[in-house]
């Protein structure tokens, strides 16, 4: 049997081009209540602040957390510098993780403000949705207090916490496609299948040698638990890519 190579759209990337911003759900907190101080003996992933900063972020019930971004700033004083500071976010609502590093200051040898912002996965892991819990921790090495604001500190108004979600009802996005992900070999007359992801309605199919693939050849057909899309004979000379758009009355995935 004659193969040829075809490429599959059904990634998870794909779930945030296939939906629009206002689809898409933000919950955003901002520490305001002081500054956070730091512990000289917080330093690696193996110990703790005895006084992180806390703060929830509240999502909708069931939210399927997508990403989070966290920023904050940390000014060390004339009795440090920027490069002593320490940093640590942890999600520590069931099912949330801690950060697998610290994050350190610049190398900076002199006092001063140093700015950090990043986006994690820690509370991927939630899908209830509710209050979610987490905690900063901040230390320095090599000064003499054990909590304190004195010589290093999380700054007052800085530390934000930004959590996007995909609202409950929203359609999940298709698995199990078949050929798989990436097939390098594939039959000229194949089939590609998968499975629907939950609260798929209807779904799209865009099939070709673009990528992403532009045409669209089935345009909102009912969805059943599976799904098949039968391309014709395939030139073994050319690359495909498919892409399948699961919708519902909330909005779409792909």
């Amino acid at each position: 049997m004659k193969t040829k190579k075809a490429f599959l759209l059904l990634m998870f990337a794909f779930v945030l081009s296939g939906m629009t911003y206002a689809q898409l759900g933000t919950a955003s907190v901002t520490h305001t209540s002081g500054d956070i101080e730091t512990d000289k003996y917080f330093y690696n992933t193996y110990g703790n602040s005895t006084c992180p900063g806390l703060m929830t972020v509240t999502l909708p019930a069931d939210a399927l957390i997508l990403y989070t971004d966290v920023s904050y700033d940390m000014t060390s004083d004339e009795n440090s510098a920027v490069y002593r500071q320490k940093s640590q976010l942890r999600c520590v609502s069931t099912g949330g993780t801690n950060e697998a590093s610290i994050s350190s200051g610049a190398s900076i040898y002199t006092p001063g403000t140093h700015s950090y912002s990043r986006t994690v996965d820690i509370a991927n892991g939630i899908t209830v949705g509710g209050d979610i819990d987490f905690e900063l921790h901040a230390g320095a090495t090599h000064y003499k207090h054990y909590c304190s604001t004195d010589s290093v500190k999380v700054d007052n108004n800085t530390w934000t916490i930004t959590i996007t979600y995909i609202p409950s009802g929203f359609p999940m996005q298709s698995l199990n496609p078949t050929p798989a992900d990436g097939a390098i070999y594939v039959g000229l007359n194949d089939d590609l299948t998968w499975d629907f992801g939950a609260d798929t309605d209807t779904y799209d199919v865009f099939w070709g040698i673009d990528n992403p693939p532009m045409t669209k050849w089935v345009d909102n057909e009912a969805a059943g638990a599976t799904g098949t899309f039968d391309p014709g004979t395939m030139d073994e000379t050319e690359t495909y890519y498919w892409q399948v758009v699961s919708r519902n009355a909330i909005g779409y995935t792909s």
